[in-house]
């Protein structure tokens, strides 16, 4: 026996089977959407790299074969590395005021796999990198050796412009001033 529905009635709940559909997509959605979002506020930044150091002193482009630097100033409120245990490197970090301008005040990290840096230096604004391969990676030339490390997926580096909640910087540190 077959039931006899009205057309109307048929189409309005195919109309509202459609709508219910499509809520619920979005829905699953943005639940993902969430899940995958950091929870911290922190977002990956993508590193790309020349060859070369920055001066402690001024901050100036210096010509080194056996350094790389990062291409970009990172603008940031706080930040953090993780660097790839495999490979043997200390690195710097560099830190610029809103202007662009170098300040004198640099930081090595020698031992650290995480290293969050929650509350910058007066006035900075931004860091730049320098990735210092370690003395078996750089060959009689003074090159680095790039097949020996993987020196620019070494560190990933993590930025907020947002006030974190944790606090202060993790240890492993030398700081250098001018």
């Amino acid at each position: 026996m077959r039931a006899n529905i009205p057309v109307w009635l048929f189409n309005t709940l195919c109309v509202i089977a459609i709508i219910a559909l499509f809520v619920a997509i979005v829905g699953i959605g943005v639940l993902i959407s969430n899940a995958l979002e950091p929870k911290d506020g922190y977002n990956k930044v993508h590193l790309t790299y020349n060859t070369g150091c920055i001066d402690h002193e001024d901050g100036q482009i210096l010509n080194a074969k056996n350094k790389l630097y990062t291409d970009d100033l990172i603008e940031c409120t706080a930040f953090r590395i993780v660097r790839d245990y495999s490979v043997k490197a200390n690195y710097e970090i560099h830190y610029y005021t809103e202007k662009g301008d170098y300040l004198p005040s640099a930081t090595v990290v020698t031992s650290d796999l995480e290293y969050e840096v929650t509350t910058m230096p007066a006035g900075a604004v931004g860091i730049r990198l320098v990735i210092v391969p370690g003395e078996t990676d750089v060959d009689l030339t003074g090159l680095i050796n790039i097949t020996r490390g993987q020196y620019a997926g070494m560190l990933e580096l993590e930025a907020t412009n947002e006030q974190p909640t944790s606090g202060g910087t993790s240890g492993g540190v030398t700081e250098l001033a001018a």
